[in-house]
Formats: C-alpha cells, sequence, structure tokens
C-alpha cells in the first residue's frame, strides 16, 4: 500500500511537470484489505468468528463491541443489511444456521397456544427445550412492540446518566478560597533619643546623700 501510493504521487508529479503524456501513466488502482472487505462496516470483537465459520456454524458474533447481539434484536436490528449480510447474531436472531423461529408444541395433548395460558412460557422446561418460542415472544424470536419499547427507554436513561457522569468528571472542581494573611501588628515607635545638652545636671554632692545638711562654720581663731 505504501508502495502504491508512493508510485501515485510520482506519476501525478510527471504529468504536472508534462513530462509523461497522461495516455501514458500507468493505471493504479489502490486495493482493499481483505479485513476491511469482510467488515469493514462495523468493528467486531478481535477473538471473533471469521465470516466463512459464521455462515456454516451457528454462532452469536455482535456486529461490534459497543451493544450485544440481545440489544440488537430489542433494537429491531436482526433484519438491517449489515447483519444478515455477515450473519451477525444469527442465535439470537433465529437465522440459519441456527434454529429459527417457530412454535415447537411439547406435548400433542396441549399446544403452545394453550400452554401461554397455562402460564407455562416462563417454566425452565421450556425454555431449555426451546418449545413454543414464537408464541411465548422468546429467543430467537423478534420482541415484542412493548419490549422494544421498554429496551428503548432504558437505553435512553442509561445514556443520560453516562453523559451527565462524563461532564461532572470533566467540570474542574472549584479552586479553594484563599486563605487571608495575616496582617502583622505595627511595631512600637522607637523612644525619642534625649540630647546631652537637655539632661538635667546632676547634683552636687551635699555630703549625706538624700539627707538634710546644713554646714556649721568651722572652729575660729583665737580672737585678738
Amino acid at each position: 500500500m505504501g508502495r502504491q501510493h508512493s508510485a501515485s504521487l510520482a506519476s501525478l508529479a510527471l504529468l504536472v511537470a508534462g513530462a509523461v503524456p497522461a495516455a501514458e501513466l500507468p493505471l493504479i488502482i489502490p486495493t482493499v484489505p481483505a479485513a476491511a472487505e469482510e467488515d469493514g462496516p462495523t468493528m467486531v470483537a478481535p477473538d471473533a468468528p471469521s465470516l466463512e465459520v459464521r455462515m456454516n456454524t451457528c454462532t452469536d458474533v455482535a456486529p461490534g463491541t459497543r451493544h450485544t447481539c440481545e440489544q440488537q434484536r430489542l433494537f429491531g436490528k436482526c433484519d438491517a443489511e449489515y447483519m444478515t449480510r455477515y450473519n451477525y447474531c444469527a442465535k439470537t436472531c433465529g437465522r440459519a444456521p441456527c434454529k429459527a423461529c417457530d412454535d415447537v408444541q411439547p406435548t400433542s395433548e396441549y399446544n403452545c397456544t394453550q400452554q401461554a395460558e397455562f402460564g407455562k412460557c416462563g417454566e425452565s422446561w421450556m425454555i431449555e427445550g426451546g418449545y413454543c418460542a414464537r408464541t411465548c415472544n422468546r429467543l430467537p424470536c423478534p420482541p415484542s412492540k412493548q419490549e422494544m419499547e421498554d429496551a428503548a427507554l432504558a437505553y435512553s436513561k442509561q445514556q443520560k446518566k453516562a453523559r451527565g457522569e462524563g461532564a461532572a468528571a470533566e467540570t474542574p472542581a472549584p479552586a479553594p478560597a484563599p486563605t487571608p494573611a495575616s496582617v502583622p501588628a505595627p511595631a512600637p515607635a522607637p523612644a525619642p533619643a534625649t540630647s546631652p545638652s537637655s539632661a538635667p545636671a546632676p547634683a552636687a554632692d551635699s555630703g549625706q546623700a538624700g539627707q538634710d545638711f546644713i554646714p556649721f562654720p568651722g572652729p575660729q581663731g583665737p580672737q585678738k
């Protein structure tokens, strides 16, 4: 595929340059891989049986990994072109080579309508034996209108819930409010410096600090 792409580009370059007439350019037809031809319209599971196996063996291969065969049946897709072409969900849809939707009555005494009236459609021996599948509206028969409506409603609710959860996951969490920073208390103003000239002069030493002291005259000399 890569060599063909390179050859196509080279031919186009020659044609644009006028070096080779268009009639002499080789015709290059791109090939499609076999896997794309087989299961191109869908995305089947990687381990699903091949188309050849599905056509010759009773299998129940869903057309994709998003919906199951039972969902395809409830959506009314069993007869869709892509389902029949690739024989998807053959067992669930009652398509060959699997067992088709029919009414096999368990005994000759009571038919399927009577079995349904007796409330026997849900009995294990009826389900395991595949009896009265059409009358009991059981696989591989098409669903009833009520079943399809219920399935559509349930699927719609499931999709809305999934979209809501996805939106909630994508919404960023609100950022926490910033914590206000604490304002420091103002520093006390420094005491004004005292000038040396304004400082009071120290008191003269009177002899006895803290006490009143009255000086007396000293001794007088001899009188003349």
